[in-house]
């Protein structure tokens, strides 16, 4: 409906000839049609079909008919263009088209769930807004971050629901050098930030000036096996030798990840008195052993070698602070539901909260710095 609207703002004429193309009992349903949870398992799947094929032969409809009409205003077109950007996505994160020779679409499937799409579309009418596991809450909306003295709060922003905490943490940085030309000596986090990636993307927005303390992932408890740790990477990069002292020259680019994979062939992994804890039941001993080294694994060495020292177990005493900021943000400040759809205006509503906040911090010190020393009898 929202693409439909924005292609007859951008083309009044635009409308009928696509309109009349389309399957809109399909698409929008029709008078007194039973709710979807009302409907079992095979109804729902026959009417997901249904939708799916009209909305993609809708897109494929409204984008010929761009490609076909160029005077079209940029402005008002590109309005037309990002929904449809929207709906492709929506379609290509939920299910499967199966097209015929022709490339005509002959049904469409669902995904399974682990193969669905990231930071997926559940609104229309705020496509910024995404799903947020925390624990055994799911929440539908924003993920706000902030960073904060014992005091005050420095800076603050909302993101999509989806995005990982840590995620944030450089563009947080980044803000206090724009607006205040400071990086922080020490910026302190929880576990979600405990990764070689985190303390790498810190020290290169910092560029240097900052250190990332946060309990780190402990790698090793996911699996008995030799993890990459238990490897040695030679000073240039270019080698890497296992636990039994074979060398690795062979590395490739991960696809998934940042970092290479080393590759041990089964004639140097033959007859090796470490096979079962290198490579466990998982890896046939006629097959290579593989292991990835990541990016950040100079990063990591150095997180691990401060999280040894007493000034780091100090630092993480100092983190209970922030949750009473954020209690109070949403306490007292309006923080915890988001008032406007859209980042943008999510992001301008944490900002809100958080001046509010410091106003209010503000005026509290002033008060005890005007409140009269009390004096003792003698």
């Amino acid at each position: 409906q929202l693409l439909l609207k924005a292609l007859e703002q951008a083309d009044e004429n635009g409308l009928d000839p696509v309109k009349c193309q389309l399957d809109l009992a399909a698409l929008f349903g029709v008078e007194d049609e039973t709710k979807e949870f009302r409907l079992d398992r095979s109804l729902r799947k026959e009417r997901l079909q249904q939708t799916a094929i009209a909305a993609a032969h809708c897109l494929e409809q409204v984008e010929r008919y761009l490609a076909q009409t160029p005077n079209i205003d940029s402005a008002l077109s590109q309005a037309v263009t990002q929904w449809l950007d929207i709906l492709a996505k929506i379609l290509a994160d939920e299910v499967t088209l199966d097209r015929n020779q022709e490339d005509q679409i002959i049904s469409a499937q669902e995904l399974p769930k682990k193969m669905k799409g990231s930071y997926r579309i559940a609104s229309a009418t705020d496509t910024d807004a995404t799903f947020r596991v925390h624990g055994e809450s799911i929440d539908f909306g924003y993920n706000v971050n902030l960073a904060a003295t014992d005091t005050f709060i420095r800076e603050i922003r909302a993101d999509t629901g989806s995005q990982p905490d840590a995620a944030a943490i450089p563009d947080l940085l980044s803000a206090q050098q724009e607006h205040h030309d400071l990086s922080p000596q020490k910026f302190i986090y929880d576990q979600a930030a405990g990764t070689g990636k985190s303390h790498s993307d810190v020290e290169t927005v910092s560029n240097g000036q900052t250190q990332l303390v946060a309990p780190l992932v402990d790698y090793q408890q996911r699996s008995e096996r030799f993890s990459p740790d238990d490897f040695v990477l030679a000073p240039d990069g270019l080698s890497l030798t296992c636990p039994h002292h074979q060398i690795s020259h062979t590395a490739y680019c991960s696809q998934s990840a940042q970092g290479r994979t080393f590759r041990f062939s089964a004639q140097q992994c033959a007859h090796c008195p470490l096979a079962q804890l290198c490579r466990g039941d998982k890896v046939d001993p006629d097959h290579m052993r593989q292991v990835f080294i990541s990016d950040h694994r100079s990063a990591l060495a150095k997180a691990r070698t401060y999280a040894l020292t007493d000034a780091f177990q100090e630092d993480l005493k100092l983190r209970s602070t922030v949750e009473r900021i954020i209690a109070n943000l949403v306490r007292y400040h309006g923080a915890r539901y988001a008032r406007r759809r859209r980042r943008s205006r999510s992001d301008f509503q944490a900002k809100m909260n958080a001046t509010a906040f410091n106003i209010r911090q503000w005026m509290r010190k002033l008060d005890r710095l005007d409140a009269p020393t009390a004096l003792s009898d003698p």
